[in-house]
């Protein structure tokens, strides 16, 4: 896992009483046939869903690119790019 993802995923839920199960970033996605990034949830359903007890409907999807999550809409928060050089608070609201 990336430090973004974990840094990200520490903001988002540090004020709630639960944390993610899981954290997956970029090196878990696939390429799709248009070479877009896509977050497939039927792979985490199918690695991990026994495991962890998975459904779709546990899975969050925090992205910067809308074509990772167009499949699963239902799933998945759109974000602000990530631009390290910028110093503003604009992805923590």
């Amino acid at each position: 896992i990336d430090s973004y993802a974990k840094e990200i995923s520490g903001i988002l839920f540090s004020e709630l009483p639960y944390k993610p199960t899981l954290i997956l970033s970029r090196d878990y996605c696939e390429v799709n046939d248009k070479n877009e990034i896509i977050k497939p949830i039927n792979k985490l359903i199918r690695d991990y869903g026994k495991k962890l007890n998975l459904k779709a409907e546990d899975i969050l999807f925090i992205d910067d690119t809308p074509s990772t999550f167009s499949k699963n809409l239902n799933n998945a928060i759109l974000i602000p790019p990530y631009q390290p050089e910028n110093n503003d608070n604009e992805t923590l609201e």
